[in-house]
C-alpha cells in the first residue's frame, strides 16, 4: 500500500535529508507501512482524553469485508487503541465494550 507523494525539500531540510539513514529508495511515493503507526499513535497522543468523535471516528475499522481486507491487522490493533486512547472516559471494565470495539463485519462472517 502506498501513500501520496513525497514533498521536495528546500533549505537546510534538503541537506538534512542527504544523511544515509534518511535515504530509502521507495521511488517518489511514501510508504504507509513505515508511516502508518507513528502517525496514527501521534494523533492519539494528540488527542488523548479529548473525547473528540469525529476523530475517533476517523479511526473506527471498517464496516466491509472488503474494506478490512486492506488494513493490515497491526494497523487495526493500532488504529483501536489509539480509538479508546481519545475517547478516553467511554472505556468500560466489562466484556460488552470489548465486543464494541471488534469489527461488527467481522462478528458477521464467522
Amino acid at each position: 500500500m502506498v501513500g501520496g507523494h513525497r514533498r521536495f525539500q528546500t533549505g537546510m531540510h534538503r541537506e538534512k535529508h542527504k544523511s544515509p539513514s534518511y535515504q530509502i529508495k521507495e521511488g517518489d511515493t511514501i510508504n504507509v507501512d513505515v508511516t502508518c503507526p507513528g502517525a496514527t499513535l501521534a494523533l492519539a497522543m494528540i488527542y488523548l482524553k479529548t473525547n473528540n468523535r469525529s476523530i475517533a471516528d476517523w479511526l473506527r475499522a471498517p464496516d466491509t469485508m472488503y474494506l478490512l481486507d486492506f488494513v493490515k491487522p497491526e494497523f487495526l490493533l493500532l488504529r483501536t487503541l489509539a480509538r479508546c486512547l481519545i475517547l478516553w472516559d467511554d472505556i468500560l471494565p466489562n466484556s460488552k465494550w470489548v465486543d464494541s470495539n471488534v469489527p461488527q463485519v467481522s462478528t458477521q462472517n464467522k
